[in-house]
């Protein structure tokens, strides 16, 4: 583990390793009763788009890729854990946070990353992020897929 910006924001490369400590976090908010909340993020439409986009250009394309993933990590807050990219996802889990504040927290940041990419890399497109949402505890299901997506991470 590293810690990715001066905010001290948790950043695992790795899914697996992410997926190691939202386990470890997911037994402390069962065992305190404390909301915990998890965000898949589906960055396909625009990862295509920037490889793409780079590969036209004769760019980095991971560099692109870095400044997606520093501008994420910029808008967390110094409790939160971020997981790298893989494929095209990235995870973040949000510490003491309901299913109503993941919620908002995924409709900001899906708007600050669109803008972010607008202004960044000249695309006006604007990108569908996907974004699922698993609260602990916000119901029997959502518990559930919170513990289930935990265990995919760690088993794939």
């Amino acid at each position: 583990m590293e810690d990715f910006n001066k905010n001290f924001v948790h950043y695992y490369p790795e899914l697996e390793d992410f997926g190691y400590r939202a386990r470890q976090e997911l037994k402390r908010a069962e065992r305190y009763a404390c909301f915990l909340s998890l965000v898949d993020l589906n960055l396909d439409s625009l990862l295509s788009t920037l490889k793409q986009r780079e590969k036209f250009r004769n760019g980095d394309y991971e560099a692109a890729l870095a400044r997606v993933r520093e501008f994420v990590c910029h808008n967390l807050r110094e409790t939160d854990i971020v997981s790298g990219i893989e494929g095209n996802r990235m995870m973040i889990l949000l510490s003491e946070t309901p299913f109503e504040g993941a919620h908002a927290f995924s409709r900001r940041l899906s708007r600050k990353i669109n803008e972010f990419v607008s202004s960044t890399f000249d695309l006006s497109y604007n990108f569908d992020i996907g974004m699922e949402i698993s609260s602990f505890p916000h119901d029997d299901n959502s518990s559930l897929k919170l513990a289930e997506t935990i265990g995919k991470i760690i088993d794939d």
